[in-house]
């Protein structure tokens, strides 16, 4: 099991998404972090796909989020949170 952290600038993208859905795309937000949490809690190098070292990016739509894997710390950073374009 991994800590994860969700940065302070993560959350205010992620707020500045929720705020500029309509309804049904704020559930869909909400059903796309709750299926990544989890996972990436368990398992996070085998989320989303590697982009150098131990960063790698998941897309989850209606988001895709940017994270970091420490595995020595055990711990997993999102760093960004953007809509795909």
């Amino acid at each position: 099991m991994f800590d994860l952290i969700w940065t302070d600038y993560a959350l205010d993208e992620l707020a500045d998404i929720w705020v500029r859905c309509s309804p049904p795309e704020r559930d869909e937000v909400a059903s796309a972090v709750q299926r990544l949490d989890p996972q990436l809690v368990r398992d996070p190098m085998a989320v989303g796909e590697s982009r150098g070292g131990n960063r790698r990016v998941a897309i989850e739509p209606p988001i895709v989020v940017w994270f970091v894997v420490s595995a020595p710390d055990r711990t997993v950073r999102v760093n960004h949170v953007s809509k795909p374009h």
